[in-house]
């Protein structure tokens, strides 16, 4: 994975937070790393894992109330920060190694996994 494109990302209820955009090396879907905040809390990062669904995320995030993502960046914003992660829908393999490289791009040693 190599890092592809970083930029502010503004959001109503997230006061800090960056979008970074990670390619795999031998092509495919980008993976997605929002920072929110600063990362580390309490000597850990908290990180949530969305999985990529265009329909589904269109259809959840169009709709009355806030999708997955924004919740999740919301809950992250309360904590004081973390990293959201949004994943192609892809196999577990490619989808770990993704996680593990984002990660250690990031300078990420301990995350506290958390629910969106």
């Amino acid at each position: 994975m190599r890092l592809v494109a970083k930029a502010r990302l503004p959001l109503d209820q997230v006061e800090d937070a960056h979008i970074l955009a990670f390619r795999p090396s031998g092509g495919g879907q980008e993976s997605l790393a929002v920072i929110v905040g600063a990362p580390v809390v309490e000597g850990r990062t908290p990180v949530m894992i969305h999985r990529h669904d265009l329909g589904a995320d269109l259809a959840e995030n169009l709709g009355p109330g806030p999708g997955p993502i924004r919740r999740g960046l919301g809950h992250l914003a309360t904590l004081g920060g973390g990293v959201f992660l949004i994943l192609p829908v892809e196999g577990s393999r490619s989808s770990l190694a993704a996680i593990d490289s984002i990660l250690r791009h990031l300078g990420i040693s301990r995350a506290r996994w958390m629910h969106p």
